[in-house]
């Protein structure tokens, strides 16, 4: 192969790297910003007056990435793509240089150099988010590539390229001072060291130099307040050699592989290291204190004193640690280990970028939570923030609508005592109808959960809404939540006292609920649900609780039509694969309609983007895309008014049974804004046979109708009966028009009991299954509740002649029990008559041991 075309294939296998280098961070160049990101965003959006001050008196870093995030933004926006897309550029930059300074120092394994730089996750992931570590570390590679040229051929334009990169890398992170004094040494070494006089060296050099000091110097001169007195990390606090240790395991692996990969990574990484040093020669190593070492050593020594040491500052030195290890390969003598050396980088390197792809890596997910309370919110409400970086999160993905809310931050909770945290909390929520706080990267702002505590204890509390590494909840205060219609009723074998509210709540609010559970075991989990009608729930929270008292607030699900919802209470034990649950009804609370609803809570929900004619708007609906024939096939549509008047909404399927809709809704007229959410299962013998179905709505206002097509919705055989056996104590007692019980298998040793039913017809609500066990004095010793088939076979679905089986498991029945089975409307309890007999079935007496 000739120097030409050998040349020509190097050259295409670089742009090949540049560009899937590019391609990979542009692939992950995704979701929220987190809080350093939303700062430099936010810095960014101010004056340049204001930044340039901020810059000076308050922030760690030099001006040159705000800057160009400023012009950027100018032109580009401010979404989070935009924003990460210079560092996105910086990174893919990265790999040209990395190919150039490895052909320059060592001549081998430059194309090696460039992949490791393309594909690695830690670099990667920060040429994804909008921060300066990207271009501070190509000033940092492209500084050293200027500089070596600068000295090689002497030429005064080489040094000045390299006076200018260094000045970017410079003021870009006040790291970078590390390598600038790493490069200062090394110019006083090579001047030393070589034969010619060195004061043509130094002339060729001043300029740049001159053009350093001063753009350097003089803005270190404008923030002599960050750069001597900030407020970081305290003289003394930081651990040189664990930070150093864990930066360097980092350098293959990036910060989102599993433990395994990261010890691979640190392995891998040290083998390099000592095969480079052993193999390499004393010129060679020599280069990796000036690229790494050096820089590493400064930055500890100056740590000492201004602390400026973290593993994402040393992320700047990984493009030239990577360009050693790439070198430190081709001096392996042997062919196999060579190529297992690299097979084993690309491994790790994959493995981490696997990890970066996963969604519960990603680094915020800020937007859902700050979404929530626009949606949601109402004047009175407040939002409390913990955690100084916070505050640009909320202020970037504040601006995306809703009320505009009164905002409380509580930034120094680790370094103010208790009595002022709550004192500061009393003061905010004062006057307030509902608290949002937002607890964020509470390991490092909040670990003792001061401020969420305080809160818990003096107010009502919602379940939590997570994010990555955020958490949501809204807080009512306790004198004023409105939970004042008590009653006492006993939650199977505990007496409770609850309260609701008598007052109408809104859709997309909260219930208040209060209880009293003084006598309850211990690691007992309770959950409240908001049902309608219909059995379908409309808002849920689920804990484990200790004995005393409960103060929750139950979210309901907004575009509830209006009406009554029943608040249903259970009582069960988490560790128990039975879940023998204890369920109560504690009373109905009336809602109204209302213009708040937060909709991507909903699992695949398809957004409407046609446009309506008539008074209501289809903003999404989800429906499923298999389901088993015969089985129920469950559906929501979310409906916007646009104007007060009522329409009217068929559901309909094609091809269909005599062109009859499969469900058909009337919507009220609403005020403008009004949300309608319908939930309903669609009729079980709508969808036979099995195959393919197109589903669409009908919309009909007045005299304007319009056809909507939804998707479509494959049916296929399922068996109708888990076991064709039949039961071993025959029962044959009809319930109503449902079913009939055919009987039961009773296994007292796995204390399960196994109905078998035949439907008779489907019922227009999904009942649910009680089996009790009682005691000779007619007490329930043990039950469970729950729909048939533990909720995979619901009666709305049956078909006449399908076969159930229907397991329930009694985790405490002891003793000799009389066991009971009914059928029964989980709204309102009303229970199916058993022919000519009492509301139940008896099985008769067991004995189910000690």
């Amino acid at each position: 192969m000739t120097s030409g075309t050998s040349g020509r294939l190097t050259t295409s296998a670089v742009v090949g790297l540049c560009a899937a280098a590019f391609g990979l961070r542009l692939g992950l160049a995704r979701g929220d910003l987190w809080g350093d990101e939303a700062a430099s965003v936010t810095l960014s959006l101010r004056s340049f007056a204001e930044m340039i001050a901020t810059l000076r008196e308050a922030e760690p870093h030099p001006p040159f990435f705000p800057v160009v995030l400023t012009i950027w933004m100018r032109l580009a926006g401010s979404d989070e793509f935009a924003v990460r897309f210079p560092s996105l550029v910086a990174g893919t930059l990265l790999v040209p240089f990395s190919y150039v300074l490895t052909r320059s120092l060592f001549g081998r394994g430059a194309v090696a150099a460039a992949a490791f730089t393309g594909v690695s996750p830690l670099l990667v992931w920060y040429a994804t988010e909008a921060r300066m570590y990207s271009i501070a570390s190509l000033g940092v590679i492209a500084s050293w590539y200027l500089l070596i040229a600068a000295l090689r051929t002497g030429r005064r334009a080489s040094a000045l390229s390299w006076a200018l990169a260094l000045s970017i890398g410079l003021m870009t992170h006040y790291f970078t001072l590390t390598v600038a004094a790493s490069q200062a040494a090394f110019i006083i070494h090579h001047t030393l060291r070589s034969q010619n006089p060195p004061l043509p060296t130094l002339r060729m050099l001043a300029p740049g130099m001159a053009i350093v000091g001063a753009i350097v110097g003089g803005w270190l001169l404008m923030a002599s307040r960050i750069t001597i007195a900030y407020y970081g990390a305290l003289p003394g606090t930081v651990d040189f050699v664990r930070v150093a240790s864990s930066a360097f395991a980092h350098v293959l692996s990036g910060w989102a592989a599993d433990d395994p990969w990261e010890t691979a990574s640190a392995a891998t990484a040290v083998a390099l290291l000592l095969v480079g040093i052993a193999a390499r020669g004393t010129a060679d190593v020599r280069s990796l204190l000036w690229l790494v070492a050096i820089p590493v050593a400064v930055g500890a020594v100056v740590s000492v004193w201004r602390p400026m040491f973290q593993e994402r500052y040393l992320a700047i030195l990984a493009p030239p640690l990577l360009i050693w290890f790439a070198a430190a390969m081709t001096r392996i003598p042997w062919r196999f280990p060579r190529a297992a050396a690299l097979a084993a980088v690309f491994v790790i390197c994959g493995a981490g970028l696997l990890g970066a792809h996963d969604p519960s890596r990603s680094r915020s997910g800020y937007s859902a939570s700050a979404g929530r309370i626009h949606a949601l919110a109402r004047p009175g409400d407040a939002v409390v923030l913990t955690g100084s970086s916070q505050s640009p999160l909320y202020e970037y993905y504040g601006g995306a609508g809703g009320v505009n809310l009164p905002v409380h931050r509580i930034p120094q909770i680790a370094r103010s005592p208790r009595e002022i945290i709550e004192a500061e909390l009393r003061r905010d929520i004062a006057g307030h109808d509902l608290t949002w706080l937002i607890l964020y990267a509470e390991r490092d702002y909040d670990p003792d959960l001061t401020v969420f505590n305080w809160l818990a204890e003096n107010s009502y509390r919602s379940r939590a809404w997570w994010t990555t590494n955020s958490r949501l909840y809204a807080f009512a205060p306790a004198s004023g939540a409105g939970a004042d219609r008590w009653a006492t009723l006993r939650l199977g074998d505990y007496a409770v006292v609850a309260a609701l509210p008598n007052r109408t709540i809104e859709a997309g609010r909260f219930v208040p609920v209060r209880l009293s559970l003084p006598e309850i075991a211990p690691g007992l989990a309770l959950r409240l649900r908001l049902v309608d009608r219909s059995g379908f729930i409309w808002g849920e929270i689920d804990e484990v609780v200790e004995p005393g008292e409960v103060r929750w607030l139950v979210a309901v699900d907004g575009g509830f039509q209006g009406g009554s919802l029943t608040v249903e209470a259970a009582l069960y034990d988490r560790t128990l694969s039975g879940r023998d649950t204890v369920i109560a009804r504690l009373g109905d609370v009336t809602v109204v309609p209302s213009d708040r609803i937060w909709i991507p809570d909903l699992a695949n929900l398809t957004l409407n983007d046609r446009p309506t004619l008539g008074a209501w708007r289809l903003v999404g609906w989800v429906i499923p895309e298999h389901i088993g024939v015969g089985r129920p096939a469950y559906t929501t549509l979310i409906f916007e008014a646009r104007r007060t008047e009522s329409a009217h909404v068929a559901l309909q399927a094609i091809p269909s049974r005599a062109g009859v809709p499969l469900r058909q809704w009337d919507l009220p007229a609403a005020t403008q804004g009004t949300f309608h959410r319908i939930q309903a299962s669609l009729p079980a013998g709508a969808l036979r046979p099995e195959g393919a179905y197109q589903l669409a709505l009908r919309i009909t206002t007045g005299s304007t109708e319009e056809t909507l097509p939804l998707g479509s919705i494959r049916v296929s055989s399922v068996p109708t009966s888990a076991s064709p056996t039949a039961p071993t104590i025959p029962v044959n007692l009809r319930f109503g028009s449902v079913a009939v019980l055919r009987g039961a298998t009773v296994d007292v040793a796995a204390r399960r009991v196994v109905l078998q039913w035949e439907a008779i017809a489907p019922s227009t609500t999904g009942l649910h299954v009680f089996v009790h066990a009682v005691s000779p004095t007619g007490a329930i010793q043990a039950q469970h509740d729950g729909a048939p088939g533990n909720g995979a076979s619901p009666s709305d679905g049956w078909i006449a002649g399908d076969i159930i089986d229907d397991a329930h498991v009694l985790e405490r029945a002891r003793g000799t029990l009389r066991l009971r089975v009914g059928l029964y409307d989980p709204i309102g309890g009303m229970r199916v008559p058993v022919e000519d007999r009492a509301d139940f079935a008896d099985l008769g007496e067991f004995d189910f041991g000690t």
